[in-house]
């Protein structure tokens, strides 16, 4: 069981980690992060851990936040038993003695964490039928034969870590041959054609959250011998743990031999080599013995189908919704934006800088902060090393580096000798510290990590001091790489020159500048285009014309100014829009 005891522990040593998991569960929302709940605490006179340990029982993700630090290999005192316990193999001196060296503990230690997260159950009307494991944000690979005598009317399910249950469909399966339902192996001819594997698609990126296999690209389908197997599987649908074993190949085998003990339910599980790397997926029991077998993941390595799917599903194209399904708040009109960020994570566009969100109408707070939400989750679907710090400029107190110092666990900046506070004046000081921050910035973002920092818009305007040093912030980030400025608001600051209005003026631009977004009534062409990459990210099989019709029953009603949607009603749309895309997709 959780407790408040713990979850200090883990605060203290793996802070930055513990946010980065927030980040995951509040979709990248401000008010899940530790420094706003350390301020709920104080308020309320309780723990930070205390805190935290109620927000996580409110919104129910007690399970998944546990889940999401043993994939980031962290432990909790008083609540992490062994991640596997070794399970028992059956012996058969058929397969050989192993004379490669064992697994290596510590790299077992990290991979155990890692597998407890792509782990899963495959389900048919609840009741578990196969194992199964995450290889791509929503794809789950496991044995065909798991659901092959799945019917219309049933309901095919996959149950991750975390305990939560997710509606999925196949996309791909090579079959499992007739032959061997009867415990015999496939004719030589069909073993690729029959490798009895099977992609599952899920509604929600959950393996983004959790974790998913990394596919080996350069297999040895050559060796053999006997060697070490690591399977992760669910026998009889329970959870006992990982099994170590030894696998067996002879010249020329369609199927491995392994000997590790196994159920029904076993069947999907995915084998690991020595090395940790993917080998093959749990199939069976062979005829007569106790030898098991598994088939070789080069039977399917190389489908073009196969990968083409998990390619697809691994590379973020766009942000549709913030959590990638249609539970998440959907992103209307934001493509600029999206497209400007997602060029400068990946260093696309050399002369694009930094963002500047503006509004057409500065009485209007809309798209602001969802633009901190935007960023945080397009960064987490890129796989991006970053840090994004959230500034509220009204909590800068004057000194706007001192904050930043303060929220990005910095030392403070102090200026270099003869630019102190006693030696010049305090405009040169701030200076000198703004350039020892930004240096220090980029010496984060130069070992890879890429550090964002986004401004939110002053209320009340900044004060003088403030404005001073966010101008020198500004313009020290035009040339340090890996660091990148946001601004939301601050539409009577100048700031910078050089401004582009698309991704095509950074990219023929000769000197560094921020791309400008004004927002303000979206083209229903944008809410449209919302909606196309939806249905392309979760397969559904909408004609143009079906999502203009329901972009069009989504805005009736609303006012309009001639091809444009008024500001004031996006939220109301995409509330639509998610209801008509869940509506049809669990249906």
């Amino acid at each position: 069981m959780l407790t408040a005891a713990a979850l200090a522990v883990v605060i203290d040593a793996h802070r930055p980690v513990v946010d980065e998991t927030l980040r995951f569960l509040g979709a990248g929302a401000a008010t899940y992060l530790l420094d706003a709940i350390e301020a709920q605490a104080m308020v309320r006179g309780i723990d930070t851990a205390e805190m935290l340990l109620s927000l996580l029982e409110q919104m129910a993700q007690t399970d998944a936040f546990l889940v999401m630090l043993r994939a980031r290999q962290v432990a909790l005192p008083e609540v992490e038993a062994p991640p596997f316990a070794p399970q028992p193999a059956v012996q058969d001196l058929a397969i050989g003695q192993v004379t490669e060296g064992g697994f290596d503990l510590a790299a077992l230690g990290h991979f155990a964490f890692s597998a407890k997260a792509f782990r899963c159950r495959i389900l048919i009307d609840g009741a578990p039928q196969g194992s199964g494991a995450f290889v791509s944000p929503r794809l789950v690979l496991t044995a065909a034969h798991v659901i092959e005598s799945l019917t219309p009317g049933q309901r095919l399910e996959v149950m991750a870590e975390d305990g939560t249950r997710h509606v999925a469909r196949k996309v791909w399966d090579s079959p499992c041959h007739p032959d061997e339902h009867l415990g015999a192996l496939p004719p030589a001819a069909a073993a690729d054609s029959y490798a009895d594997a099977a992609l599952l698609k899920l509604l929600h990126p959950v393996g983004r959250r959790l974790a998913a296999i990394g596919l080996p690209e350069g297999l040895d389908p050559n060796w053999t011998g006997p060697r070490h197997l690591f399977l992760v599987h669910f026998p009889q649908g329970e959870d006992t743990g990982g099994s170590p074993g030894r696998v067996l190949r002879n010249p020329g085998d369609l199927r491995l031999v392994h000997d590790i003990a196994t159920e029904p339910g076993s069947s999907g599980g995915p084998g690991f080599d020595r090395g940790l790397r993917f080998v093959g997926l749990h199939q069976g029991r062979l005829r007569g013995g106790n030898n098991r077998r598994l088939v070789p993941f080069d039977h399917f390595a190389a489908n073009a189908a196969f990968r083409g799917e998990i390619t697809a599903d691994s590379r973020l194209r766009a942000i549709w919704s913030l959590d990638g399904s249609p539970d998440g708040h959907l992103v209307l009109g934001r493509s600029l934006f999206v497209e400007a960020a997602r060029a400068l994570a990946l260093g696309e566009v050399p002369m694009l800088a930094g963002l500047w969100v503006r509004r057409a109408d500065t009485t209007m707070a809309t798209g602001l902060s969802f633009s901190h939400r935007i960023l945080t989750s397009l960064l987490q679907g890129l796989d991006v090393a970053a840090d994004v710090t959230l500034i509220p400029t009204e909590q800068a107190s004057g000194d706007l580096i001192a904050t930043i110092d303060g929220l990005t666990g910095a030392d403070p900046a102090t200026p270099r000798a003869g630019v102190r506070g006693d030696e010049t004046t305090l405009t040169a000081g701030d200076a000198d510290r703004a350039a020892a921050l930004m240096d220090r910035l980029g010496a984060i973002a130069a070992a890879g990590r890429q550090q964002w920092l986004f401004f939110e818009n002053p209320p009340e305007g900044l004060g003088q001091r403030a404005q001073f040093q966010l101008e020198h912030i500004v313009r020290l980030a035009m040339r340090i790489a890996g660091v990148h400025v946001v601004l939301a608001g601050f539409e009577t600051y100048g700031l910078v020159d050089t401004r582009f209005e698309s991704i095509d003026d950074a990219q023929t631009s000769t000197r560094p500048g921020m791309l400008v977004e004004i927002l303000g009534d979206t083209p229903v062409a944008d809410i449209r285009a919302t909606l196309t990459e939806a249905c392309r990210d979760t397969g559904l099989d909408w004609s143009p014309d079906i999502i203009r019709h329901e972009v069009e029953q989504a805005i009736a009603g609303r006012s309009r100014r001639g091809d444009r949607l008024a500001a004031e009603h996006l939220e109301d749309v995409a509330l639509r829009l998610s209801r008509s895309l869940r509506q049809r997709l669990v249906a």
